[in-house]
């Protein structure tokens, strides 16, 4: 089970830097980007999932108290109520990169359903920030892990 966690760190580090790249690709394009464009998007969704599947995972293994897990028997005993289990999710380092890599994927994806269909000019160049903030918080959890 630990192996999943970082097998979907990996794909979502890839995919945030594949969004980033194409987005920025398909701005300079300018009017032949559009299809570049679309699927930064894409990756970027993508990203956004891999991040939630991973840190529901990591809640998962908290609440189960899978003590496999190097991070939930660091931070959890057997004798916690699942409150404060949950809430180990932030007391190590890697599980607060985790947690704001995971908050800026939701509101990634959440900006780019809402603001999708309105075609506004400013928005791959808005994805590709949080791409590139998100990608930083990704590569900061596989050099301190």
């Amino acid at each position: 089970m630990p192996e999943l966690g970082n097998w979907l760190l990996w794909l979502a580090g890839l995919a945030t830097a594949y969004s980033m790249i194409i987005l920025i690709s398909g701005i300079r394009r300018r009017r032949d980007g559009a299809a570049l464009i679309a699927r930064g998007y894409n990756a970027a969704l993508a990203a956004g999932t891999l991040l939630t599947l991973a840190a529901g995972l990591l809640f998962y293994n908290l609440a189960t108290s899978n003590f496999r897990v190097e991070y939930v028997a660091h931070y959890t005993s057997r004798e916690l109520p699942l409150f404060y289990k949950l809430s180990a999710f932030w007391g190590g380092q890697q599980g607060s990169l985790l947690l704001w890599a995971w908050l800026l994927a939701i509101f990634t994806v959440a900006v780019l359903l809402i603001y999708q269909r309105k075609n506004l000019p400013t928005l791959p160049y808005v994805i590709a920030i949080l791409m590139a903030i998100i990608l930083f918080f990704n590569t900061l959890l596989f050099l301190i892990a």
